[in-house]
């Protein structure tokens, strides 16, 4: 578990930029990611890991977290808040918006860190997006729910 004199945001952002590896390659990090949430058995960076990158953000700052990669399931952690209350993030809680891909009602879907709003976005801060870490927008409009998950001590 991390101490809590880096936030949650601050551990993410410090793995700003890791991107997978086109091809037979694949990126350590992100297999470890995998490895340490109980995916022992994903091989590649090339599986979907928006989801992987939460749970191991979160799991680090004590979070017991889902036994998932399935990124509509994170609609189910912490609790649901407005979203016009999220923030960038508390001193013991992170607020994580889970978006639907692709149709309203299809089993995929997308997740990060809430940053910031910007008009009719809002901007995450997540793991495979454009197939690495970073901050991207999405439209408000694919807003599934928005959690907000305490951290633990």
């Amino acid at each position: 578990m991390m101490k809590q004199k880096e936030s949650i945001i601050q551990f993410a952002l410090s793995h700003y930029g890791l991107k997978e590896i086109p091809g037979p390659d694949h990126t350590k990090r992100i297999l470890n990611m995998f490895r340490y949430i109980g995916f022992e058995n994903i091989k590649d960076d090339e599986t979907p890991w928006c989801t992987a990158f939460v749970l191991y953000c979160l799991k680090k700052y004590g979070v017991s977290i889902p036994n998932t990669l399935k990124a509509r399931d994170l609609a189910k952690i912490g609790n649901a808040i407005d979203p016009s209350a999220a923030t960038v993030c508390g001193h013991n809680f992170v607020d994580i918006p889970v978006f639907w891909r692709g149709h309203k009602h299809a089993e995929t879907g997308h997740v990060g860190f809430f940053i910031s709003y910007v008009k009719e976005s809002i901007n995450i801060l997540g793991g495979n997006q454009s197939n690495q870490v970073n901050i991207k927008s999405y439209g408000k409009s694919k807003l599934i729910s928005m959690r907000r998950v305490y951290l633990s001590a």
